[in-house]
């Protein structure tokens, strides 16, 4: 995965290094993302010829790229693929990848949406509390009644009563609060 910092990693260096003594086929995944240190393919490929190429560390230092894995990239380049977090983009990430490599799809099981509706617990300041419960109400609906007036199903640890107690004046202000938006 080609990111802002990598290639001035001795370590990542002299892995890419073996695998080019080795003949090993290269897939660069290309990092874009500003979050996580994104690789700035505009001044790399604005280097293309240079005697000598370099890439800033994590420290700003300023580290030489070996000319064996500047040549390795420029080459693969061309075939680069963008690195995908969003869940059905890295699944055709995945299989472009398969794909290019000849390699059989993995499995990837679809995950199960719930069934019924799913609890909601809101936790809120006192004073904020019943605004918004109420707009949970409001774009909830009668489903979310139900999971408000039991208290979103919490069970408090033994010995803890005046959670318990916060608990239950949460619910009647929940209550009032739901037969208040009935009434209107």
């Amino acid at each position: 995965m080609l990111t802002e910092t990598v290639l001035a990693s001795w370590f990542c260096q002299e892995a890419m290094k073996e695998a080019i003594r080795c003949g090993k086929t290269a897939q660069i995944l290309l990092e874009e993302e500003s979050r996580f240190s994104p690789f700035d393919l505009a001044a790399w490929t604005a280097c293309v010829g240079e005697p000598e190429r370099t890439v800033l560390n994590a420290q700003g230092q300023s580290v030489a790229v070996p000319a064996d894995i500047c040549k390795m990239i420029d080459e693969n380049l061309p075939r680069v693929i963008v690195y995908r977090r969003r869940e059905f983009e890295a699944e055709a990430m995945v299989r472009e990848l398969c794909k290019r490599h000849n390699l059989a799809v993995p499995f990837m099981p679809a995950i199960p949406h719930p069934p019924r509706a799913v609890n909601v617990c809101v936790i809120a300041n006192d004073a904020t509390d019943a605004r918004c419960c109420e707009q949970c109400y409001v774009d909830c609906g009668i489903a979310m009644r139900e999971q408000l007036e039991t208290g979103c199903g919490t069970s408090w640890p033994s010995g803890t009563t005046s959670r318990r107690n916060s608990r239950a004046r949460r619910n009647r202000r929940v209550r009032t609060t739901l037969q208040r938006c009935e009434g209107e």
